[in-house]
């Protein structure tokens, strides 16, 4: 488990966030924070919060979103929305280490600033390895003449960056990120694109 200070810390050599933008930067995630996000950290009245692997990759992804415009709202329901498709993006992250990065991507109308939670688009992420990256792209401008661009962003420079930035061994980081990815795979049988066959090899 990490600690907030711990979770600012790496996010911001994430982003590479100046000293004097620390204290701002503090601020945008406890904002996230207070709005429950993610969930099952361990908050309450007079409790620090406490952060799991899974926890510290969900706050990393939607500091991601923010960076592309979302209000902290919309950037904590999208990723709390697509918590399955970014399992599946770990997974494949893992099964492609060495090889080539997954890339993150997302409909350029979740940039959008929505003034209520009722309004906000929840964007799809779609997270492949970058020789399949182009399909998902194809399909989206191909769907509707509305679609003007989309916003990409490395969920494997993501993952191995937070992996060196937090105070835990090299490796154990995206070792417990996996395992959690593999569990919400399992647990709702998601589609099989990613090449992950199971605990069972099925």
């Amino acid at each position: 488990m990490y600690g907030f200070s711990e979770v600012e810390a790496a996010i911001a050599v994430l982003h590479d966030v100046p000293a004097e933008r620390r204290s701002a930067f503090s601020h945008r995630l406890k904002h996230l924070q207070r709005l429950g996000f993610p969930k099952g950290i361990n908050t309450g009245r007079g409790k620090a919060a406490t952060y799991l692997p899974e926890h510290v990759f969900q706050m990393a992804v939607a500091v991601e979103l923010l960076q592309f415009g979302f209000t902290p709202d919309p950037a904590a329901r999208t990723v709390t929305a697509n918590l399955d498709y970014l399992a599946l993006g770990v997974v494949q992250h893992d099964l492609n280490r060495g090889r080539e990065r997954i890339i993150c991507g997302f409909r350029a109308e979740g940039l959008f600033d929505r003034s209520s939670q009722e309004t906000a688009i929840i964007s799809r992420l779609e997270c492949e390895p970058t020789s399949r990256t182009i399909a998902p792209l194809g399909e989206w401008f191909n769907e509707t003449e509305e679609v003007n661009r989309v916003a990409l962003f490395s969920l494997s420079s993501l993952i191995a960056k937070l992996d060196k930035s937090l105070p835990s061994e090299p490796g154990r980081f995206e070792e417990q990120l996996k395992a959690w990815a593999v569990t919400i795979i399992d647990k709702k049988g998601i589609p099989n694109r990613s090449g992950y066959r199971g605990p069972d090899g099925d």
